[in-house]
């Protein structure tokens, strides 16, 4: 996993940017000779910090052995806007984060931003999320970021996701 900057791609300088792609790009190559495949996050306040942003940054390293993760943009409300990127990234992403939050820009810190949420609370969300087919091979559903870090959640969560994740599977077609 690879963390893309420290500056929202709207500030980020072209030298900044550049130095980033350069190092990535060295990164990209010892990881390839070794087989293993590097992938981005997915973040705010990062070169991948929107839609356009990660597209951007992913085509202009061009390597073939650079995927990205996907979460939801928890600063970005738009349900529709956090779909259409899934889909536009869908050939590049190698896993999924799985979490359910509500986001209070207004709150102050990061963690008093954030409400965690059961999955179940993002049914409608995430059942169109994983309804995305993603390039042949393994990708996993990572989950992040349970209610109150407590197990329990955690359980109750992983049975959603397990149960939609069965859903998606039957519902696609069979070669």
């Amino acid at each position: 996993r690879i963390w893309p900057g420290m500056l929202p791609s709207e500030v980020a300088s072209e030298k900044y940017r550049t130095q980033f792609v350069e190092k990535l790009r060295a990164d990209l190559g010892a990881a390839a000779a070794h087989n293993v495949r590097l992938a981005l996050e997915f973040h705010v306040n990062s070169l991948s910090d929107s839609n356009a942003a990660a597209l951007a940054l992913l085509d202009e390293v061009n390597h073939p052995n650079l995927y990205t993760y996907w979460q939801p943009m928890y600063w970005i409300a738009d349900p529709d806007y956090r779909f259409q990127g899934l889909e536009k990234l869908a050939n590049r992403i190698i896993n999924l984060h799985v979490f359910q939050w509500l986001f209070h820009p207004m709150r102050g810190g990061w963690g008093d931003n954030i409400e965690r949420r059961s999955l179940q609370a993002g049914t409608d969300e995430w059942r169109r999320y994983l309804s995305v087919e993603l390039p042949e091979g393994d990708h996993y559903a990572l989950m992040e970021f349970v209610r109150g870090d407590d197990r329990l959640h955690f359980r109750k969560d992983a049975e959603t996701l397990k149960i939609w994740i069965g859903e998606t599977a039957a519902d696609m077609p069979k070669v």
